[in-house]
């Protein structure tokens, strides 16, 4: 009361501010239930994502000389703005002159990333090779391409030689935003 009047709404004053919120959020306090329609809408959370993999082995005529393309381990993406990406490659091949094979993810016929691996012995070898880069707005063709210290052949594995399921050689890639 003051001056005889009841002020409301009543609340409570304390010597000592209490928090007026928590600072986190406790585990599995947000539900389908508590969130507004339209709060989280598949725009915001899709995750733009894709890739090729190899149906069929293929061979490429590897060369010192440069880079040669795998034809059909190239996949396009189309960015709205500036993004980082994930994109990553594995799979397995086999090199007929046992020698350094450096195998390379490119983009727009510049290398981003590469791996070299220096095979003393026939056989199949596997690789794997993963980064996240950066990549300007607009549409870029990624590519898997190949190099060899001495001339030869380079197999690369599709599912014709192990069955579906087995180690195919792939190249991905997952846009992660700015």
């Amino acid at each position: 009361n003051v001056g005889g009047e009841t002020l409301s709404p009543r609340e409570l004053i304390r010597s000592v501010p209490i928090a007026g919120m928590a600072l986190t959020v406790p585990d599995g306090s947000v539900t389908t239930t508590t969130l507004a329609d339209g709060a989280v809408t598949s725009k915001k959370m899709a995750l733009q994502s894709g890739g090729v993999c190899l149906e069929a082995s293929q061979t490429i005529q590897a060369s010192p000389s440069g880079y040669a393309p795998i034809p059909t381990m190239s996949t396009s993406i189309v960015l709205d703005k500036p993004s980082q990406v994930l994109i990553w490659s594995s799979g397995v091949y086999n090199h007929n002159n046992n020698d350094h094979v450096s195998t390379g993810v490119f983009s727009d016929n510049s290398m981003l990333f590469m791996t070299v691996q220096v095979v003393n012995t026939s056989g199949w070898f596997d690789y794997s090779m993963t980064r996240k880069v950066t990549l300007p707005a607009g549409t870029h063709t990624l590519n898997l391409r190949v190099q060899t210290q001495a001339s030869g052949t380079v197999t690369f594995a599709g599912n014709d030689v192990w069955g579906t399921g087995a180690i195919p050689n792939c190249l991905q890639y997952l846009v992660l935003g700015d």
